[in-house]
C-alpha cells in the first residue's frame, strides 16, 4: 500500500483511529490496540484515544499472537472481544451494538457479521475461545473448531465485507465515504 494501512487517510481522520471512534460509538470502553515495533506512529496518532496500546514484538507473526498479547491487557471482567482488523473502516457503531446484543443473549458463541449472506469483520469472540489460541496456531483454527459454536448477524452494513488490502480497495472506501455517511453514524 505504500505506507501503514492504519494511517491511510479515511473521512479525514486514520483508519485506526476512525475503528477506534467507531468502537467507542458502539459502547465498548475496554479497547486494546496491537501495534508492532514499528507502530510508534501509529501509537501517535491514537495519544488522544482512550485505548491501551501493546505490542506483537514478533512482527512476523500472524493475527493470532496480535489477538494473544491483546488478551494480555484486556480488562478481567470481559466477555467478549472484537477482532477488528483496522483495514475495515467504514463499519458502523450500529453493527456493533447488534453484534454486542447477540453476545449479550448468546455468550458462548462467536458473533459474525453477515452482508447480503458474505462473512465479514469484525468478529465477537468468547473470551474463552480465545484463550483457546494458546493451543491453536490461528484464528482461522479457532473458527473452524468451534463453527458450531458461531452465530451470524445479517446486517446492512457493506463496510463489513470491504477491507483495504490494494490500492484499488482503498480508493473504492474513499468512494463509498460520502453515501456511508449519510446513511448511518459513525
Amino acid at each position: 500500500m505504500g505506507s501503514p494501512k492504519q494511517l491511510l487517510p479515511v473521512d479525514g481522520s486514520p483508519a485506526v483511529v476512525r475503528c477506534v471512534q467507531t468502537i467507542q460509538a458502539s459502547g465498548v470502553q475496554d479497547i486494546v490496540v496491537v501495534i508492532n515495533p514499528q507502530g510508534e506512529r501509529v501509537a501517535e496518532v491514537l495519544t488522544d484515544q482512550p485505548v491501551k496500546i501493546t505490542v506483537n514484538s514478533i512482527p512476523e507473526s500472524d493475527m493470532a499472537e496480535s489477538i494473544r498479547v491483546g488478551l494480555g491487557a484486556l480488562d478481567a471482567a470481559a466477555t467478549g472481544v472484537f477482532v477488528f482488523p483496522c483495514d475495515c473502516p467504514l463499519v458502523g457503531s450500529p453493527t456493533l451494538v447488534a453484534m454486542i446484543k447477540k453476545h449479550d443473549l448468546n455468550p458462548g458463541e462467536i458473533i459474525i457479521p453477515l452482508f447480503q449472506r458474505r462473512r465479514g469483520h469484525p468478529s465477537l469472540f468468547p473470551v474463552p475461545l480465545l484463550e483457546g489460541l494458546r493451543e491453536y496456531p490461528t484464528l482461522r483454527h479457532i473458527v473452524s473448531r468451534y463453527e458450531g459454536n458461531a452465530v451470524y448477524v445479517p446486517v446492512e452494513d457493506e463496510g463489513v465485507i470491504l477491507d483495504m488490502d490494494t490500492p484499488e480497495d482503498y480508493l473504492k472506501i474513499l468512494s463509498l465515504i460520502p453515501a456511508s455517511l449519510s446513511e448511518r453514524n459513525l
